[in-house]
C-alpha cells in the first residue's frame, strides 16, 4: 500500500495496524478506500457474527464479519507482495501492481457483504426458500449499490 499518498489505519488484534487509503484530500468524484469501508453496507457487517452463536457458549469468541473482512483486505496486500512478481512473469501485460493490489484488496473486503444474521445459518433457513445464497445477496449489493463507489476508487 506505500504507493498511496493518504492512509488510515484500523487496529486488529489478530493484524495489528491495518491500513487503508484514507478519504482525506481526496477530490471529488474519487474516492478512496475508508468511504467504502465507511458505507452503510459494510457496516452493518459489525453487527454479524463471524461465528454465528458460538459467542454465547465461548465468550471469546466475540469476533465480526466487519473484524474478518478488514483483515482479508490486510492479507490481500500481503498476498501480492508474494505473487505479484510472479505474476508479471506468466502475464507480461498485467496491469501495474497498485491496481491488482487495489483490486484485491476491494474483493476481500466485500466478500461477505451479503451475509445476514446468523450467517451460513440464515442462508439454509431462510435465503434457501427464495432460491438466494449470501453470494447471490452479496454480488446484487455491489452491482447495486456500492458499484459506482468502487469504480470511482482513487487508484
Amino acid at each position: 500500500m506505500r504507493a498511496f499518498d493518504g492512509e488510515s489505519l484500523s487496529h486488529d488484534p489478530i493484524h495489528g495496524y491495518i491500513p487503508f487509503t484514507s478519504s482525506a484530500g481526496v477530490k471529488p468524484p474519487e474516492v478512496a478506500e475508508q468511504d467504502l469501508i465507511d458505507h452503510p453496507w459494510v457496516q452493518r457487517l459489525r453487527q454479524i457474527h463471524q461465528l454465528q452463536t458460538a459467542w454465547w457458549v465461548f465468550p471469546s469468541a466475540e469476533h465480526t464479519r466487519f473484524q474478518h473482512v478488514l483483515g482479508a483486505m490486510h492479507l490481500a496486500s500481503r498476498a501480492i507482495d508474494h505473487l505479484f512478481p510472479s505474476l508479471q512473469e506468466v502475464c507480461p501485460d498485467v496491469p501495474s501492481r497498485a491496481y491488482v493490489e487495489s483490486l484485491l484488496r476491494v474483493a476481500a473486503l466485500l466478500h461477505d457483504v451479503g451475509h445476514g444474521p446468523f450467517g451460513h445459518f440464515f442462508d439454509q433457513h431462510y435465503l434457501a426458500d427464495y432460491g438466494l445464497t449470501h453470494e447471490t445477496v452479496g454480488a446484487h449489493i455491489i452491482r447495486h449499490e456500492l458499484g459506482d463507489l468502487i469504480r470511482r476508487i482513487r487508484r
